[in-house]
């Protein structure tokens, strides 16, 4: 089988095309209506019981959430760390609640750059969902494709391994049921077995993902299943572009930006995983316009979004590691 790695690959475009690390100081992208308004009635709520009151925790979710969904990592994670204070003071250190918070904190960490956090977080939360939870349950394996993204970026590519093998065992059939619920675990396995080189098992669970997940495009209404689809289209173009084939990986990541422009604009930072995947495709294909086109925009996007998606000093790169057996 044709392989390419597509770390170097993005690593040329990258060196190429974007001179030196992006010298970013923070921005300030404005916050959504609906964010505005749960940020009304945090301070409302917080008048009334104060800033550690146990009914704050919705709330709190509910802005932390809004900022991951919009992209806003650096910003979503305090809210969530509120969170974790406030749970660690009703149910102390090691309940299974504090856990589930750490997990998704951790993640938050892993997505703006800030690994050293992330590992912290993990490591807390790793033993009580083990204790609590056991080694084959779903909820387990989804902590587990946590734990082996971050392994992936360090570099502990032999402990993504068993920890991706781990979480296979973890999530049992489910990864093979036709069922929407399960799509998110297809698409992150399948993410990370692109990530350790293990292209089959990649190309069998993104397919998967994409095949069910685009069911909704004859069921909901068409925007709405549209970015429904576009992660796993181009989650499955990035497979594509790493194995060099181009043809099949070019339309879904047009047809994925596509749907990201109309429903965020064109310089919201989550486009900017498929204009990288742009960059490194129209790089390989020869098309040196395009790829520099792509690779600029990529950068200017990634400067805009330090201090909101990412840490100033987090360089632009794929947000998945490509390991090459």
């Amino acid at each position: 089988m044709k392989t390419r790695s597509r770390a170097g690959a993005l690593l040329l475009v990258v060196a190429t095309f974007a001179s030196g690390a992006a010298q970013s100081q923070a921005t300030s992208w404005p916050d959504p209506a609906d964010i505005r308004t749960l940020k009304k009635q945090l301070a409302t709520a917080e008048a009334k019981g104060g800033k550690d009151h146990p009914d704050l925790t919705e709330l709190l979710f509910a802005i932390g959430d809004a900022y991951r969904d919009q992209g806003g990592y650096v910003l979503a994670a305090p809210y969530i760390a509120r969170v974790l204070l406030i749970t660690e003071k009703a149910h102390g250190s090691d309940h299974l609640q504090v856990a589930a918070v750490l997990d998704k904190l951790g993640t938050l960490y892993l997505r703006q750059g800030d690994t050293a956090r992330a590992r912290t977080a993990y490591v807390r939360a790793g033993p009580i969902l083990l204790r609590d939870i056991g080694p084959d349950r779903p909820i387990y394996g989804i902590f587990l494709m946590h734990l082996a993204e971050l392994q992936l970026l360090a570099g502990q590519i032999t402990d993504a391994q068993r920890t991706v093998d781990q979480a296979s065992t973890a999530f049992g059939e489910h990864l093979s049921e036709a069922d929407h619920e399960w799509t998110g675990a297809n698409q992150g396995m399948g993410v990370l077995f692109l990530g350790l080189g293990r292209y089959e098992q990649a190309e069998q669970q993104l397919v998967y993902a994409l095949t069910v997940r685009s069911e909704a495009l004859e069921l909901e209404e068409h925007d709405k299943a549209l970015l429904y689809v576009a992660p796993t289209q181009n989650a499955l173009a990035t497979l594509y572009v790493a194995l060099g084939r181009d043809d099949e990986a070019e339309p879904l990541l047009r047809n994925a930006l596509a749907t990201y422009e109309r429903k965020y604009g064109k310089d919201h930072p989550l486009l900017e995983d498929v204009i990288v995947n742009l960059a490194a495709l129209y790089d390989h294909k020869g098309d040196a316009t395009k790829a520099r086109q792509y690779a600029d925009r990529a950068r200017v996007l990634h400067e805009k979004s330090a201090g909101y998606s990412h840490l100033p000093a987090w360089p632009l790169r794929p947000t998945v590691p490509t390991h090459r057996k």
